[in-house]
């Protein structure tokens, strides 16, 4: 989700989408003489409809000092008809009819100064929306977002330097989290979390050393942590046990996620990168690239549980191509040091009984592209 900019205009829009006969199936031994459904998805109709009306103007104070303001105003509706199946309990046509409504009025403000025409900086302030919707089992409310950021983009050397800067801050509330559920037949409900705030710091840097040598850096250090996210259970006794605190309201006993790292929201990222051309007689043209990305450990479930999280990691991937007027091919290496990582992971409890599923990154991985124009 993000907050919406648009310059200098006014307009109305209406975005629909309209999905028949998605259906689903979750099957013991399949693609086998034994496979069986154990339940299964019926939707007929799935109904999206998004309405918007957003304007945006700025105002130059003086050729150094300009404001801009804004505004949106989103109307959203999304419904369903269908059935689900149990179908290992012989248990059919469920039904799965549903809808939901929300609307919301966001904002933005900006301010920037230049100085020169080789520097930039700006401060702004933005509020964004998510529509709220429903899963098989719950409805959830909408997502909503006040975003601060402040930065200066910069140009040095004739060019041949570029740093830019930002510091952010976002506080969500009513944040949309998706997450396994034992209670709920589909697996996967979306719950929201009462509030959650990430700040952090970003910082790139581009040089051209030569004219045929560049360095590109990039930091990012980032704080995300729930303020307050009451979640139900996933894992019974398991998960309670497991939670940094819980609180009970009318006799149902929650985790108190307060404190937890949201999910896929690493510390700090670093990323490196070098390149280097060749220039050949006429249009011809080498380049070879070398580039390395670390990040430190994350979690892949609001929970934080140890079976679902990466600790840090570093990737390296490297790219050698040839090219001409028409035609280029280009060869890489991606993972050079074939590190096993994570990209998802998730506990399950079903009947008592406990299952992982996790997702890996590509191994290493070498390959070459051709691309040709006419």
């Amino acid at each position: 989700m993000r907050a919406d900019r648009s310059c200098g205009r006014r307009v109305c829009i209406t975005s629909r989408k309209r999905s028949t006969n998605l259906n689903s199936y979750g099957q013991t031994n399949p693609f086998s003489t034994q496979a069986a459904n154990l339940l299964s998805f019926f939707f007929p109709l799935v109904d999206t409809k998004s309405r918007a009306g957003f304007g945006q103007a700025s105002y130059s104070i003086n050729d150094q000092n300009k404001i801009t303001a804004g505004a949106r105003y989103s109307r959203d509706t999304k419904s369903r008809n269908g059935t689900f199946n149990l179908d290992a309990l012989g248990v059919f046509g469920i039904p799965q009819d549903n809808s939901a409504e929300s609307s919301k009025t966001t904002y933005h403000i900006g301010y920037d100064w230049t100085p020169t025409n080789a520097n930039l900086v700006y401060a702004k302030f933005d509020t964004g929306y998510k529509p709220g919707g429903f899963t098989t089992c719950n409805p959830y409310q909408p997502e909503s977002v006040k975003t601060f950021e402040v930065g200066s983009k910069n140009r040095f050397s004739n060019n041949s330097i570029q740093v830019n800067a930002a510091a952010f801050y976002n506080k969500y509330e009513n944040q949309q989290v998706s997450a396994l559920s034992s209670t709920c037949s589909s697996g996967t409900v979306v719950q929201n979390a009462g509030s959650s705030k990430i700040y952090g710091l970003e910082a790139s840097l581009n040089a051209l050393f030569t004219e045929v040598d560049k360095v590109d850096l990039g930091v990012t250090l980032l704080h995300a942590r729930f303020d307050s996210f009451l979640a139900s259970p996933t894992n019974g006794a398991v998960a309670l046990s497991s939670c940094p605190a819980t609180e009970t309201n009318g006799g149902v006993t929650n985790c108190q996620l307060k404190g937890n790292m949201l999910p896929q929201a690493p510390n700090a990222t670093f990323a490196l990168g070098y390149e280097h051309d060749w220039r050949l007689p006429g249009d011809q043209g080498l380049n070879f690239r070398i580039e390395g990305r670390y990040q430190t450990k994350q979690y892949f479930d609001a929970f934080n549980f140890g079976d679902s999280k990466q600790s840090g990691y570093g990737l390296v991937n490297a790219y050698f191509g040839y090219s001409q007027e028409k035609w280029k091919i280009n060869i890489f290496g991606r993972n050079l040091a074939d590190k096993v990582y994570l990209v998802d992971a998730a506990e399950i409890t079903t009947g008592g009984a406990h299952t992982y599923r996790y997702g890996f990154g590509a191994p290493r991985t070498f390959g070459v592209h051709f691309e040709a124009s006419l």
